[in-house]
């Protein structure tokens, strides 16, 4: 076998629902593909992105992963060979941990919500819409073309000052830039990317123009579109589809 120091997991945390993900088997299932591809592994790294800091104070996010890792496994066994799983927040670049420049913060922020990005869908199969008497689906669509802060015709408020959207930032870059440093500078590095996003795509493209596709994998929830599943199955990048329970 082709031996390999660590096997990276840079997790997108925000896009699975991890209370109908077994992790246990999710990493049997990751190890025995490594183990097809002819690569022996001394180590397993899960690297967790998402929304920890707003300014310097953890999340109620970051609370809730901490409680999610507690029950996954740090050791497993696949055939005849042990495996110790590390756990690590990405709060910093990868590698670069103690250089201050580094440090990820404010990854979580508050933004005013609008309304109108909101659009009325038009049910083709009129079935489907509402039959109820009371129904208020028109007036709710009113309201949303009126940027109000309730759907009172005659409210003078303005919605955006009344709700606001918290929403994660940084992470996706964090994810492409910790990627792009290890296939260049750590030889000895197996990477997964697992996400349910397709945002990532270019990072894979990248290391297929740069011959970089023996030591990179996706791990992914669902159904990825034909285009995407062909092209880095074609370049031999290994795909690994996510068992929901």
């Amino acid at each position: 076998m082709r031996p390999l120091e660590k096997c990276l997991i840079l997790i997108d945390y925000a896009n699975f629902h991890w209370e109908k993900i077994n992790m246990t088997n999710l990493l049997n299932y990751v190890i025995s593909a490594l183990i097809k591809k002819n690569i022996s592994l001394y180590s397993i790294c899960i690297r967790i992105y998402g929304g920890w800091f707003y300014d310097e104070v953890i999340t109620e996010q970051r609370t809730e992963a901490i409680k999610a890792i507690a029950n996954w496994p740090c050791i497993i066994r696949v055939i005849d060979n042990v495996y110790r799983i590390k756990y690590t927040f990405a709060d910093s670049l990868y590698v670069y941990s103690d250089n201050e420049f580094a440090q990820i913060k404010r990854t979580y922020i508050e933004r005013k919500e609008k309304l109108f990005n909101i659009k009325f869908r038009k049910l083709e199969n009129t079935s489907k819409s509402c039959k109820k008497m009371n129904c208020k689906v028109k007036i709710v669509n009113k309201w949303l073309k009126s940027g109000k802060a309730c759907t009172n015709s005659d409210c003078p408020e303005i919605f955006s000052d009344y709700f606001v959207r918290f929403e994660q930032k940084q992470v996706d870059t964090h994810i492409v830039v910790d990627f792009i440093h290890i296939i260049h500078k750590l030889e000895d590095h197996f990477v997964f990317i697992m996400s349910n996003d397709i945002d990532f795509l270019p990072c894979f493209q990248y290391a297929i123009v740069n011959g970089m596709t023996d030591r990179i994998g996706l791990l992914y929830r669902g159904r990825l579109n034909s285009y995407m599943y062909d092209l880095l199955t074609h370049a031999n990048i290994l795909v690994i589809q996510i068992e929901e329970n």
